[in-house]
């Protein structure tokens, strides 16, 4: 009986190939997760823009509202300026005193009194036990059991890397007034009405997907080929944004 072993060509061959098929397989995973977590981040910052809308921004009132009856969504600070409320990234948390580098975000409303609290930030809609984000003076996911884990879109989406481009360049921040309209945010005490678009860059290793918040009426959208700005020209492709 004859038996016919693979050249070392042959074998390497076969090697190539199987790296080849496993770096496409890879790829897509990757790809997958990141739109996933695109995805639920582009709703999160549509919810922001729905709880400035929804919310009264006259009351005159300094109450702290309760922490306990909460179906309505209302926590935090009722202020006599207005409340506008938005989304916030964090390159990383600290959890016993160390920095562990996740990216994270926070929903939360913009009271212009210091940084976000537990006492400030957003009811998930998908669980109104949860809240959406960490609280600021804790800053940790593990003691906080009331805090959504699909926050911590490292873990979650494999998101290693968040950019503000174009209007909300390197601020990190974002927020939307009563009627929707998006404003950038330079500092926590001075907001811009924005004059042209938001772009959210989300990384996976070299994978990238863009969040687009057009200017005046907030209207988001995940960037594609076919996106058109508001100036009436094609956007860049999301890897060309500067």
């Amino acid at each position: 009986m004859n038996i016919r072993a693979f050249t070392l060509i042959e074998l390497i061959f076969i090697i190539v190939i199987a790296g080849v098929l496993s770096s496409i397989a890879i790829s897509k995973i990757n790809t997958k997760d990141l739109l996933n977590g695109t995805q639920i981040i582009a709703k999160d910052i549509e919810y922001s823009k729905h709880l400035a809308v929804i919310f009264d921004t006259t009351l005159t009132s300094n109450t702290k509202i309760s922490k306990v009856n909460q179906d309505d969504f209302k926590r935090g600070y009722i202020n006599k300026i207005r409340q506008l409320w938005g989304i916030k990234f964090y390159d990383y948390y600290k959890h016993n005193g160390k920095k562990i580098k996740n990216p994270n975000y926070i929903i939360y409303k913009n009271t212009f009194s210091g940084k976000p609290s537990i006492t400030t930030v957003a009811i998930d809609y998908a669980d109104k036990n949860q809240v959406l984000g960490i609280d600021a003076n804790k800053n940790t996911f593990n003691t906080i059991k009331t805090t959504s884990k699909r926050l911590d879109i490292k873990k979650n989406y494999g998101i290693d890397k968040v950019e503000f481009l174009g209007a909300c360049k390197g601020v990190k921040q974002l927020f939307f007034d009563e009627e929707g309209i998006p404003y950038a945010n330079p500092t926590s005490r001075k907001l811009e009405k924005m004059q042209k678009e938001c772009i959210i860059r989300l990384s996976k290793n070299t994978i990238k997907e863009c969040i687009i918040i057009y200017p005046e009426s907030g209207y988001i959208k995940l960037l594609d080929d076919k996106t058109t700005l508001s100036s009436g020209k094609p956007s860049p492709s999301c890897k060309d944004y500067k």
